[in-house]
């Protein structure tokens, strides 16, 4: 199963309030709940949510990738399987698309660097084994608190319940959901830094920099680099051959001789 297509505006207006009242069916029905890391693994740990012989519950990381590496939930590291809504790998997520492609979604990709996941609802099916009745934890950046607005957790879980999925449940807070305020910075900042290569110590590099190696370090984000580097090409080009006019012909002949020497 894929998205359904919302290149218009209208479309995708359409979609959200399709979405937000099949989460509000589902909290009505039970089908959803929002539940805290005690539980989470507590339902792990134990089989289900009451030790009942339920299902054991997988937990679905829907973030783009860099996050899930830069801000790790430790409970949750040995059991979550990362399926992003929106993908880094975008040339593996082109391979899904087929006809689903559209104009804005190629838009989204050159600020974001992320493409949509439309096979997300086949890749949690997998994990399941084909079986709806697994339940299925989703974990985002923000979780599934009403106060946090439209989350990736409740995006993902709209779209499970919307294929037939029948227990879902979103973590309250998400990754950032701890007492520790330490914690929360700490993660926050490895997200706004660019995490990896910015955490090393030693290095000659000004942070900015390494930031920017490691957004472009993957060949998935190249496109987006040929697209910046030729921006700046023509933006600063004309204005560099326009300063190079201005130097003196004796010092230009004088740079000449000493590049030539």
């Amino acid at each position: 199963m894929f998205y359904e297509n919302t290149s218009s505006p209208k479309g995708a207006q359409s979609k959200a309030w399709e979405h937000a009242s099949v989460i509000s069916n589902a909290r009505r029905g039970g089908n959803l709940q929002t539940i805290n890391r005690t539980k989470a693994v507590r339902m792990i740990e134990g089989g289900g949510e009451d030790n009942s012989g339920t299902p054991t519950p997988i937990i679905v990381d829907v973030r783009r990738e860099s996050h899930v590496t830069r801000a790790p939930i430790d409970e949750f590291q040995d059991n979550a399987t990362n399926v992003p809504i929106h993908s880094e790998r975008v040339f593996d997520v082109l391979k899904t698309w087929s006809s689903h492609a559209n104009l804005r979604d190629f838009l989204l990709y050159w600020p974001t660097g992320t493409l949509v996941n439309y096979a997300f609802v086949d890749e949690v099916l997998e994990l399941t084994n084909q079986d709806k009745n697994t339940p299925v934890i989703l974990v985002c950046n923000y979780g599934g608190n009403t106060t946090s607005g439209p989350t990736s957790s409740l995006h993902g879980a709209a779209m499970l319940l919307d294929a037939g999925f029948n227990s879902i449940y979103v973590l309250h807070g998400g990754a950032f959901a701890t007492n520790d305020p330490k914690e929360r910075v700490k993660k926050l900042t490895a997200l706004m830094n660019g995490g990896g290569m910015t955490g090393k110590k030693g290095s000659i590099l000004p942070k900015p920099l390494l930031a920017f190696f490691e957004e472009y370090k993957e060949y998935h984000q190249w496109p987006r680099l040929l697209l910046l580097v030729s921006v700046w090409y023509a933006m600063f080009y004309p204005a560099a051959a326009k300063l190079a006019l201005t130097v003196p012909a004796g010092v230009q002949m004088k740079f000449s001789g000493l590049l030539n020497f």
